[in-house]
């Protein structure tokens, strides 16, 4: 990875990463146990998650941890938990969790943190609760910062006025609640911009394609559309390529997979806001060992990483090549 991701951290997490620096490349703790970590995710083959397991898997090898990495092939909350009591049951000792459902998701992790078991929430953060340790921190963007970004990039690519869709995921998601949120905050300052639809395509591409055909019949004059994840951003790009309107309805989107830089290339999409999935599952592993090693006590309840905005102008910078997901970023021998 480059080194332009932007941490809005104190000077406690630098703290934190020079003592990981200096500890674990010391051979007094040559004898330590070895633990157990997992990565459970969403959705376990969406680039996205494929490039937070890169990360985590990366730090895993460096720090001599037993990885696991596991995930539902397809989102369901209910696959993820049973994955994360499966864990349990084989003696695991920490576990990095992106929750399919931020709200449902505490309870049945509440009897996880009760067991001695550390979360650290990676991408998707958990309902606020007052349960000790749960989770010890959350890494992640700044999704409202991000959902802003993206109402003042569609404001400007549509001159400030007309009627724009927002093409969400799923309501489970804190993610694509903040991002709407961002978005929906920014165009409020925007007196001759109007949301004329807003729909949830719960991570279906197929879903997301036909609720955009729709809502062009409708308004055929549409100007511009947020969508806030992936699947929901291609089946946008589909949509619009079938109605006829590429490059006539400007599509901002979140994340930057293959599929959805193939639609920057093709004119069916404006800009891309990618986050840093190697790096929130990189510090992620980082910092659940020093705090299973016992050299740090807490962390601050929320740590951030950065964007970029890509679009038709950068899309195949070599320096805009780090931000694109992919497996290649594992970062271990073969």
């Amino acid at each position: 990875m480059n080194g332009k991701f932007i941490f809005k951290t104190t000077i406690y997490l630098i703290l934190i990463l020079l003592v990981t620096t200096i500890l674990f490349t010391s051979t007094i703790f040559a004898e330590d146990k070895i633990f157990k970590v997992a990565l459970v995710t969403d959705i376990a083959t969406n680039p996205f998650s494929v490039t937070l397991d890169a990360g985590a898997r990366t730090a895993a090898y460096e720090l001599g941890v037993d990885y696991v990495y596991e995930g539902p092939p397809n989102l369901s909350f209910v696959d993820q938990m049973t994955i994360v009591r499966s864990l349990v049951n084989r003696g695991i000792d920490g576990i990095l969790i992106a929750p399919a459902d931020s709200d449902a998701a505490v309870a049945p992790l509440k009897d996880v943190v009760e067991k001695g078991i550390a979360i650290i929430c990676v991408d998707c953060g958990l309902a606020k609760n007052d349960i000790p340790g749960l989770p010890l921190t959350l890494v992640t963007s700044d999704n409202v910062k991000g959902g802003r970004i993206a109402g003042e990039r569609l404001a400007k690519l549509i001159g400030g006025k007309g009627k724009v869709a927002l093409m969400r995921s799923s309501m489970q998601y804190s993610t694509d609640r903040d991002r709407a949120e961002g978005f929906k905050e920014v165009l409020s300052k925007y007196p001759d911009i109007k949301i004329v639809a807003e729909e949830f395509a719960e991570e279906q591409t197929s879903v997301a394609a036909t609720q955009i055909q729709t809502i062009l019949s409708a308004h055929p004059d549409l100007a511009g559309v947020f969508a806030v994840t992936t699947p929901v951003a291609h089946g946008v790009a589909v949509g619009i390529k079938v109605m006829g309107k590429g490059g006539k309805v400007k599509l901002v989107s979140f994340d930057a997979q293959p599929m959805e830089a193939q639609d920057i290339r093709d004119g069916l999409a404006e800009s891309l806001i990618a986050q840093a999935p190697y790096m929130m599952g990189y510090l992620g592993m980082q910092l659940m060992v020093n705090y299973l090693k016992g050299f740090i006590d807490s962390y601050p309840p929320l740590i951030l990483t950065g964007y970029k905005i890509i679009t038709k102008d950068n899309v195949d910078d070599p320096e805009t090549q780090a931000w694109l997901y992919r497996e290649e970023f594992l970062k271990i021998p073969n």
